[in-house]
């Protein structure tokens, strides 16, 4: 698959601000960046409120996240996303929302900063996982959380015990 090239037409179709069209158009003289370029100069110019948009877009409109992708520095509402996350990405700094993600999370994703939704998602979580720092929501998540996860949250904690209660009442 050939990298997706974005240009202030294809900004301009997804609703982007006049202003952040401006700063693409002064940092790609070309008009013309793909997904990579255009996340490191919202990362160098610290534009984290546009890259935040860029990656929430993507997602929107199904296009898949760049391979190199370690971590995002907001949230990331995947509901309805069809591609896999990057197998690089090890931290998401916002709130996390898998409902209805069919996907497995990467094995590299150690913490999310913000809270955690698992309506509806169906896979377990990555071993790595250690820290969900805000809230937890695991209304039907069948599977038990990592043990680093548990260790540190009392609702994963909890959920783990439950689950094992229950499949002690069945065997």
């Amino acid at each position: 698959m050939t990298d997706f090239v974005i240009t202030s037409s294809v900004l301009q179709h997804w609703g982007a601000c006049g202003d952040g069209i401006r700063k693409f158009l002064s940092e790609f003289k070309g008009d013309s960046a793909t997904i990579e370029q255009a996340l490191d100069a919202c990362e160098r110019r610290e534009n984290r409120d546009y890259a935040q948009w860029l990656l929430n877009t993507l997602v929107k409109n199904q296009i898949p996240l760049p391979a190199a992708l370690a971590s995002v520095a907001g949230c990331l509402d995947l509901r309805g996303y069809q591609h896999p996350l990057p197998a690089a990405l090890a931290s998401v700094a916002g709130g996390l929302d898998l409902d209805g993600y069919q996907h497995p999370l990467p094995a590299a994703l150690a913490s999310v900063a913000g809270g955690l939704a698992l309506r509806g998602y169906q896979h377990p979580l990555p071993a790595a996982l250690a820290s969900v720092a805000g809230w937890l929501d695991l209304d039907g998540y069948q599977h038990p959380l990592p043990a680093a996860l548990a260790e540190n949250n009392d609702k994963a904690r909890g959920h783990n015990i439950k689950l094992a209660k229950r499949a002690a009442a069945i065997a």
